[in-house]
């Protein structure tokens, strides 16, 4: 475990890629904008905290269509999100199929829908938190 929450960093390095056997990394209570795309390449990862930053949609920083890299991901169960600046939920998540528990709380969450944001593709979801948005409609979510 990495655990440097409650600090001041506006950025990660690139290097955290060195960090092979890494399982779980706090991050949150910081001032992060935006996330290195070597993050999303700690293919050992299973917990990833990174609420109460300054993240949105544009932090995750690649296109899941074009580039498979969150993909690499493929041991985490839980990402927490919540108190950032989200209006909507970043599409790369959706990759995330072992992804277990996905907390957005307190984010600028208005509207969630399936073709944005496709539920069925997270199999293996058993907890979601949308709490203290501003969701005024939930589009339908498809089920298994």
């Amino acid at each position: 475990m990495l655990d440097v929450s409650h600090n001041q960093l506006k950025a990660i390095s690139s290097n955290i890629v060195q960090l092979h056997q890494l399982q779980d990394l706090s991050l949150h209570t910081n001032d992060l904008s935006n996330l290195p795309t070597e993050l999303f390449r700690l293919s050992n990862l299973r917990g990833l905290s990174l609420h109460h930053n300054r993240l949105d949609h544009h932090a995750f920083p690649f296109d899941p269509s074009k580039d498979e890299t969150v993909q690499t991901l493929e041991n985490i169960t839980v990402l927490d999100l919540s108190a950032n600046k989200f209006g909507e939920i970043p599409p790369q998540i959706c990759t995330l199929t072992t992804l277990q528990e996905l907390y957005l709380a307190g984010n600028k969450l208005t509207y969630i829908r399936e073709e944005n944001f496709p539920f069925s593709k997270l199999s293996n979801l058993r907890v979601l938190d949308l709490s203290c948005n501003n969701i005024t409609k939930l589009g339908p979510v498809a089920s298994s």
